[in-house]
């Protein structure tokens, strides 16, 4: 019996013998449930691209002649912002790959000649244009968005002229014609963003550039391809005081990921709700109604962060959120879904203990360890069972009442932490979406035990968003999974994934950029081939070293699968790193994936990789840009080889000291190469002591 058991037993006698006193305890109260077969889920929808393209038999389209503009852009009179951002950013990059200056032009501003070409209000005659958007040339084409989903885009040939129109339309901001404009790029430019800034920017020069007389289309394959870009946020501000930097310092990277990412046409066309619901609750409601609360080892029901944590059988609670989720229908009619996801842990406001709670909790559930604070200080771990039954019915019960005044509406919940599991008893009412937080590719066995959740999900939630943390895992070590995350985004699309959302751009990308960039590519297209992809990647990115860069990638990605499959174990539990923060528990996981890390890294690997990477450096020594591009790799193993000697060190506090100056030179030199501010928040205790504080406030 652990301490904590005897706790309880002794603490629950004392209070039976001194009054009358809630029931609380730690054995789940449910009727056990029948243990469905695992199996497979159905195949709810064929793997294939969306792009269409009819060529036709015309004279290819001049854009850049000797060196010279041959085609003006034009928008029209009221652009969106899509339309905007098009022509700007096709005036950047035609003008970079003819060393030629490209024009934008408002079309009223232009008078037709009478042979088809334009003349602008300087009276330059152009034989052709580029239009963008919703044009009234485009209109009396008979050419226009309509037909097109949110996001989608269509580009046709028409004489000397090539119309681009996107849907930009939704509940929400979108970029249909930008899109269309980056995809040009892409397939008919050579442009590639490998990541983001200039010096993952390919942008082939030419002095004459023609595109062939087409009519294409595209969309993507989902409505919502969400990387979040907060890999670089608020909590990177603990790290930046270390390096003793600011906000503002870190800023051009979040820019320039966020344009990368808009590149890559990520983004949502849907309005989902679906993140922690209940942030404020204990604040407006717990003075009046403290029973809405989870109970604490003793009884308790007081809270002490700003994740507060219910009590999900008090019918009240179900009640309120429903109300709740019905305001925020009134409020906003377009809403996809409201969430009425519980909030997440912080390690000290546990589950609810009570009676009520725990008997809708099946005793054959899968085990988990919870975390549990008796004084809302201490904490400890106690063995239960997955809480995904009692999760369920608390949806379920919002549910039913919301559909009863508005049967239309959506609610977005998590199956996360301890809730994970896939329910034994309920099924979930056909208005819920279902935001699966799960896959891991540092741990085989956890990742295949998440795939068999994810289908278990499917038979039991009518829609499924996919919504991993897998981002950030390897503590920015070169961990690449290309194929194994291909296969996975195609098996959820393929199952009812209804939408993505990757937490996050964790912005390492000297180590674990191909991640980023193939997972941006699968988002939009699931059935993209992964090898292509990849072998385009260094192709574009590499040219006469493609072959190298090629082997250097193979190997990063075999020795990161045997990291993850040495004999690493299932954590079922899966708690979120805050949830358990104390540093004991960061430090063993740490320790454990560090070990299999460099059981499969060992030096001689790492040699391997630096010979390839001098390699491809013999072979494109006149090429400046392919020249930086692999010096920014090298970081990434620069970094690896400082995180082992560290690991190795008989000093830790020399090795810290030096580490920290390196992180300190390399934001400075190098900030898209390793996320230091990222990487200091996680491992900042350990650096605190050696470095000063900062004369500035960190804001």
């Amino acid at each position: 019996m652990t301490r904590l058991s005897l706790l309880f037993t002794f603490a629950a006698v004392a209070v039976a013998v001194a009054a009358p006193a809630p029931q609380w305890g730690v054995e789940p109260l449910g009727a056990p449930a029948p243990q469905a077969a695992s199996e497979p889920a159905a195949i709810q929808r064929p793997l294939r691209s969306h792009y269409r393209a009819t060529l036709m038999d015309a004279p290819p389209l001049e854009l850049i002649r000797d060196g010279q503009a041959t085609v003006l852009l034009v928008l029209p009179a009221e652009p969106t912002e899509s339309e905007t951002q098009a022509a700007n950013l096709l005036r950047e990059l035609l003008s970079a790959i003819g060393g030629c200056e490209f024009a934008i032009a408002a079309e009223y501003s232009l008078t037709p000649t009478g042979d088809g070409a334009l003349q602008d209000a300087k009276g330059h005659r152009w034989p052709g244009a580029i239009w963008i958007g919703n044009t009234r040339r485009a209109a009396a084409e008979k050419l226009s968005a309509e037909g097109l989903p949110p996001e989608g885009f269509r580009r046709v040939r028409k004489g000397n002229h090539l119309f681009i129109l996107g849907n930009d339309h939704a509940s929400l901001p979108v970029k249909g014609t930008f899109f269309g404009a980056a995809d040009l790029a892409e397939r008919h430019f050579g442009v590639r963003w490998l990541w983001p800034g200039p010096g993952g920017t390919v942008i082939p020069p030419r002095t004459s550039l023609t595109l062939p007389p087409m009519d294409e289309r595209d969309e993507p394959a989902l409505p919502q391809r969400i990387i979040r870009n907060n890999g670089v946020g608020e909590r990177s501000l603990v790290g930046l005081k270390l390096l003793q930097k600011e906000g503002k310092d870190l800023a051009p990277v979040v820019a320039m990921n966020r344009a990368w990412l808009d590149r890559q046409k990520t983004g949502s066309s849907i309005d989902l709700q679906y993140r922690h619901a209940f942030g404020d609750w204990y604040t407006k409601y717990g003075a009046q109604h403290p029973d809405w609360f989870a109970m604490r080892p003793g009884g308790s029901r007081e809270q002490f962060t700003e994740r507060p944590r219910l009590c999900k059988s008090n019918p009240e609670v179900a009640h309120q959120a429903a109300l709740q989720v019905l305001a925020q229908y009134e409020a906003n009619p377009n809403l996809d879904s409201a969430s009425i996801s519980p909030n997440d842990g912080s390690g000290v406001d546990g589950f609810c203990l009570c009676a009520e709670c725990r008997k809708l909790d099946p005793p054959n559930g899968r085990k988990v360890r919870l975390l549990v604070s008796p004084d809302g200080k201490k904490r400890e771990y106690v063995e239960y069972v997955s809480l995904s039954d009692r999760f369920a019915t608390f949806y379920n019960q919002i549910a039913q009442e919301v559909a009863k005044k508005n049967p239309k509406a959506r609610l977005g919940a998590y199956a996360y932490s301890a809730y994970r599991d896939v329910p034994l008893n309920v099924t979930l009412h056909p208005s819920i979406v279902i935001g699966f937080v799960g896959l891991d590719y540092t741990n085989e066995a956890l990742r295949q035990s998440d795939l068999e959740r994810w289908d278990g999900w499917s038979r039991r939630a009518s829609h499924l968003l996919l919504r991993p943390n897998a981002l950030h895992g390897g503590e920015g070590l070169p961990l690449l999974y290309p194929h194994r995350l291909a296969a996975d985004v195609r098996h959820c699309y393929q199952t009812g994934m209804l939408a993505a959302d990757f937490d996050s751009l964790t912005s390492h990308w000297a180590t674990q950029g191909l991640n980023y960039y193939l997972l941006a590519k699968l988002l939009w297209d699931p059935s993209a081939d992964v090898d292509a992809l990849i072998a385009d990647y260094c192709q574009s990115g590499f040219g006469p070293a493609a072959e190298k860069m090629a082997a250097f990638y193979a190997l990063v990605e075999e020795k990161s699968a045997q990291t993850a499959g040495a004999g690493r174990q299932a954590v079922e539990a899966q708690l979120r790193e805050e949830e358990d923060d104390t540093p004991d528990a960061r430090a063993r996981e740490g320790k454990t994936f560090r070990r299999a890390y460099f059981a499969a890294f060992t030096p001689e690997v790492m040699a391997r990789l630096r010979a390839l990477l001098d390699e491809a450096g013999a072979l494109t020594a006149n090429d400046e840009a392919i020249v930086a591009r692999l010096r920014f790799l090298r970081t990434g193993l620069d970094y690896s080889d400082r995180v082992r000697r560290l690991v190795d060190s008989d000093n830790a506090m020399e090795s810290r000291r030096e580490m920290l100056e390196w992180y300190r030179t390399t934001f400075a030199t190098e900030p898209l190469a390793i996320n230091a501010p990222a990487r200091l928040w996680r491992t900042g205790a350990l650096y605190r002591k050696l470095s000063p504080p900062t004369s500035k406030k960190a804001h």
